[in-house]
């Protein structure tokens, strides 16, 4: 979950590849491509979900995670609206 709090995002990226922790052989236990990276406050950050196919309205209800999952036209409209430190 995100903790609560204020944060700032310290950049923002298009076509990242997300790579979680290594698992026991040092391979990261996920990668998953995002078209719209937005980090704060560590490894927590904002970005597209395609491969989550929650329809858009309630996407919010069913998925929880450290990171942010947003439907992509709506990571895409926050990445053009948001900068740095905003």
């Amino acid at each position: 979950f995100t903790p609560p709090g204020v944060y700032f995002l310290t950049y923002k990226q298009k076509d990242r590849i997300l790579r979680g922790r290594p698992n026991a052989s040092g391979q990261p236990s996920y990668q998953s491509h995002v078209n719209y990276w937005m980090p704060f406050n560590g490894g927590i950050g904002l970005h597209d979900a395609s491969w989550d196919r929650v329809s858009e309205e309630n996407l919010y209800l069913q998925r929880i995670s450290w990171l942010i999952n947003l439907p992509g036209k709506k990571a895409a409209k926050i990445y053009e609206m948001i900068d740095k430190e905003t």
